[in-house]
């Protein structure tokens, strides 16, 4: 419970500040333009803040979703890839056990 409260307020206060700062600048526009050296592009109109700051913080989400997605799937794999040397060295061990007699005690 503790932990999710841990992640909650910041995120909260993230998304206050977030709002605050797309009411303030609600009727600001910007010009965007990349200049690569190679080559160039610029947006056509001038574009809304909020809507420019929206934009990159969803286009950074999908970017560490997916990241934390191929990681989960690494792990998953690495998970099975255990699992499945546990139950051969337990086969093994079985086998082992049946083809040696035990030593007299």
């Amino acid at each position: 419970m503790l932990r999710h409260l841990l992640w909650l307020v910041p995120l909260v206060a993230l998304c206050f500040i977030g709002a605050a700062f797309a009411a303030q600048n609600a009727g600001r526009t910007t010009g965007l333009s990349l200049n690569l050296g190679v080559a160039a592009w610029a947006l056509a109109e001038p574009a809304r803040v909020p809507t420019l700051m929206a934009a990159s913080a969803l286009v950074g989400a999908a970017v560490a979703g997916a990241l934390a997605w191929a990681r989960g799937a690494r792990l998953r794999r690495r998970v099975e890839e255990l699992e499945q040397q546990a139950l051969l060295n337990r086969a093994s061990a079985r086998a082992h056990a049946w083809s040696e007699p035990s030593p007299p005690s």
